[in-house]
């Protein structure tokens, strides 16, 4: 009787810091002065692998509760889809470890499109190792499982074209402290012909003004919205706390000439946090 085997094969997972490829950079910002540009990528295994890139439209977005999704249709798809007039080479190629290669990106003719306005799509980079070869004696002797993982890669491409602007305004309505920090739900105005891409530094202090927690992040918003905001401030607030919040038109990982010009936003309010029990704190009670 045969001996039967099943062969399964390593999987490396490398997304970002843990991807099979590495990209820079991660957002490309192009006008009408410049219509072309590139990503330089990177296989980080030891092995060649396949990739293939494809334009999928796709913003993020979030629902009632402040919870992120991810849209694809709608008044930002009918407004802002640059998918159609963007042209990618080479759209699937093979990659040798450690080798480079630069993936070119230009919009060739943006005639028809709309003046003032950034548009900006996506460009989604798959990639898995190069399928090897299986022996026809193992496949004679064995059961053998071929597992091909893609890891996606989700990249960014924007297009200004004319005076572009974006603003926006906060107001927090909720806060609840539970065992992850401080969670704030927020009501974003946006306004403007631009996605928001910036900023925020957030400041909080308790009743006495001492200093409870500082935090940089980056911050977008691409139509009004409820957001959840998040921050690992662990603790216990029994009063109300002061935050300063102030959102920029700058990012680390953008050159700020590239980003849609806004003007800072400062907000500073006093929170009253309620307490929220996980469930495994309300289970062991008796």
């Amino acid at each position: 009787m045969k001996n039967y085997s099943l062969l399964v094969g390593l999987i490396l997972l490398h997304v970002y810091g843990l991807s099979q490829l590495s990209v820079a950079p991660s957002i490309l910002f192009l006008n009408e002065k410049q219509s072309f540009g590139s990503f330089r990528l990177m296989n980080t295994l030891p092995e060649t692998v396949e990739v293939s890139v494809e334009v999928v439209f796709s913003y993020p977005n979030y629902d009632s509760t402040g919870s992120i999704i991810l849209s694809s249709t709608g008044s930002v798809q009918e407004q802002f889809d640059l998918s159609d007039y963007i042209k990618i080479f080479p759209a699937r190629f093979f990659l040798k470890p450690k080798e480079f290669r630069e993936l070119r990106i230009s919009i060739p003719d943006h005639s028809d499109l709309p003046n003032n306005r950034t548009y900006f799509t996506r460009v989604n980079i798959l990639s898995h190792p190069q399928k090897k070869a299986v022996p026809s004696q193992t496949l004679q002797e064995s059961v053998a499982t071929v597992i091909t993982m893609k890891i996606q890669q989700n990249l960014g491409v924007f297009f200004q074209k004319g005076k572009t602007k974006a603003q926006i305004e906060a107001e927090f309505v909720d806060c609840v402290q539970d065992s992850t920090g401080l969670n704030l739900l927020s009501k974003i105005k946006w306004s403007g012909n631009s996605p928001y891409l910036g900023s925020f530094k957030a400041h909080f202090f308790n009743a006495n003004g001492d200093s409870l927690h500082s935090e940089y992040r980056h911050f977008h918003a691409y139509l009004s919205s409820n957001q959840k905001i998040n921050f690992p401030i662990m603790n216990q607030i029994e009063d109300s706390v002061l935050l300063k919040m102030e959102w920029k038109s700058q990012r680390s990982d953008v050159p700020t000439k590239y980003l849609p010009p806004t003007t800072n936003y400062l907000l500073e309010t006093w929170l009253t946090c309620r307490r929220q029990k996980n469930d495994n704190q309300t289970n062991n009670q008796p």
